[in-house]
């Protein structure tokens, strides 16, 4: 299966209107944090990527559904009083991000029921709508 231009095209304008959401929160993130990556007393493989902290806890939750780890993350910081601004909104930026990151590799490595399986998933987050920022 080869990268589908009109899902790209639609995954990417949709990440569009998330970008104002995501963009102010820029930290060193792995990038690829998954759990092949993680070793007991950290992270290996530094890709040294610059971007909202959020998209490392996108990318485990995407490999490591059994666990929920945005939702326990959520839980986690409510419970501590930390506040995430427009946490939901940057959430859904950061799938829309590393999605379209993951439907090229994908692709590139013909990995068709993983394309697909994500595919589907992009096309079924939330569009966008107007919230103040």
């Amino acid at each position: 299966m080869c990268l589908e231009k009109d899902v790209f095209d639609e995954c990417f304008n949709r990440l569009l209107p998330y970008i104002a959401y995501n963009e102010p929160h820029r930290h060193f993130i792995h990038g690829d944090c998954h759990p092949w990556n993680i070793l007991s007393d950290g992270i290996i493989d530094g890709n040294c990527k610059y971007g909202d902290a959020l998209i490392d806890i996108v990318t485990l939750d995407r490999y490591m559904k059994e666990f929920q780890v945005i939702d326990r993350y959520r839980a986690y910081l409510e419970a501590n009083e930390v506040l995430i601004p427009h946490f939901d909104e940057r959430i859904i930026g950061a799938k829309l991000y590393m999605g379209l990151e993951s439907m090229r590799f994908y692709s590139k490595m013909g990995w068709n029921d993983a394309y697909a399986e994500l595919r589907d998933e992009m096309l079924s987050l939330p569009v966008y709508r107007q919230v103040s920022i």
